[in-house]
């Protein structure tokens, strides 16, 4: 059976937003689906929160799908790299970037700018494994930068961007509790 992690964004949990739909989405072409509540999601740190998910995504193989949500980028990243994960699915959905906390530093507070800047302070390069990964980004989301996200990640071998209008921060207060576009890379 195909495996698939759905990872919910700061402040978050795994029943925010479209994860009850992707999730029922998933269990219905037959995935095993894990939306877990992540610790500390005010203040995160990443060794507790890779460590939280370990035995979910050791063992994932190819076409199991990692999608996430905002600022967890980092964690999939990572997750990524520490166990070679090849031929896997990747959707992002308002994925951050490199230089992302330098575009948005005086829209924080000192505390979590700090917290941000150490959650994403570990360089990643994924380019040894091989991923399919897949792009959400919303037209009028004010925190991205839609150029520098495309550039950052055009790095990866195989990437496909879908924008959408009208989507803010791909949140239910956006009015997003359902990705269909996303329907077709669940086989």
């Amino acid at each position: 059976m195909k495996k698939a992690i759905l990872l919910h964004g700061w402040e978050g949990n795994g029943k925010n937003h479209w994860f009850p739909w992707t999730q029922l989405e998933l269990e219905n072409r037959l995935f095993e689906v894990s939306s877990p509540n992540l610790p500390n999601t005010m203040f995160p740190v990443l060794e507790e929160q890779l460590d939280s998910i370990e035995d979910i995504v050791k063992n994932f193989w190819k076409g199991d799908i990692i999608i996430w949500h905002s600022l967890w980028w980092t964690l999939a990243m990572n997750i990524i790299e520490k166990y070679k994960l090849s031929w896997i699915k990747v959707i992002l959905v308002w994925p951050t970037y490199q230089g992302y906390n330098k575009d948005n530093e005086k829209k924080y507070s000192d505390e979590w700018f700090k917290t941000l800047s150490a959650y994403t302070s570990n360089p990643i390069d994924n380019r040894e494994v091989w991923n399919q990964y897949i792009i959400c980004l919303s037209q009028n989301d004010e925190s991205i930068d839609l150029d520098k996200a495309e550039e950052y990640y055009c790095m990866f071998e195989d990437v496909e961007f879908l924008e959408f209008p009208n989507s803010g921060h791909f949140t239910k207060w956006d009015w997003v509790t359902q990705l269909p576009e996303i329907l077709e890379y669940f086989e």
